[in-house]
């Protein structure tokens, strides 16, 4: 392609892409939509927004969510890490049971076989608990799939806390107060 790459599906030249390198900046984390088999999820931090860019294999989806309209990003633990490994682990077990019993050239197959789902099943522990994110505006609720890891997600947060408090602004604990005291009285006043 000589001189110009491909940067969102788009070939820009060399000029071009320094400054949308220089505008974007990758956030840690790459996770897949759920129902989505090919397709991958990435953060990118932009001066006033946050990009989320959807990949699949022949489409690219993005949503912007800007620093000034996001109420909430809220982390939630789930148990894919455990259920995951769980299932590699059952499978090493399975295949050197398999391999004892078979016997012969087939065994050591089996066994090789059965040390690499292990291995699979470690690497998946070792990369650290699973969370779901979800990030709110008062449009919309998504899913953030690239921050399936709980230290990513926390990473991210941190990126992203004095980016959100310099746009919208800090309220003082006495102000969290008055509007706390506000919505309590607002919600008993509900049938």
């Amino acid at each position: 392609m000589g001189d110009s790459h491909l940067l969102f599906g788009h070939t820009i030249g060399m000029q071009q892409r320094y400054v949308m390198d220089k505008d974007y900046q990758r956030l840690p984390g790459e996770g897949r939509k759920k129902k989505s088999i090919f397709g991958f999820s990435r953060l990118y931090l932009g001066k006033d927004h946050l990009l989320c860019v959807y990949n699949s294999a022949y489409t690219e989806d993005y949503r912007r969510f800007y620093f000034k309209d996001i109420q909430s990003i809220v982390i939630g633990i789930n148990k894919t890490r455990e259920r995951f490994s769980a299932r590699f682990a059952g499978a090493a077990l399975f295949l050197l049971l398999f391999a004892f019993w078979r016997g012969g050239y087939w065994a050591v197959f089996f066994m090789i076989l059965a040390c690499l789902f292990l291995l699979n099943a470690l690497i998946n522990w070792r990369f650290g608990p699973t969370c779901t994110c979800r990030i709110s505006t008062a449009a919309s609720r998504e899913e953030l799939p690239s921050l399936g890891r709980l230290k990513n997600a926390m990473q991210v947060i941190e990126v992203l806390k004095p980016l959100i408090a310099e746009s919208q602004g800090r309220l003082s604990p006495e102000e969290i107060r008055t509007k706390a005291s506000a919505l309590k009285d607002r919600s008993s006043q509900l049938p």
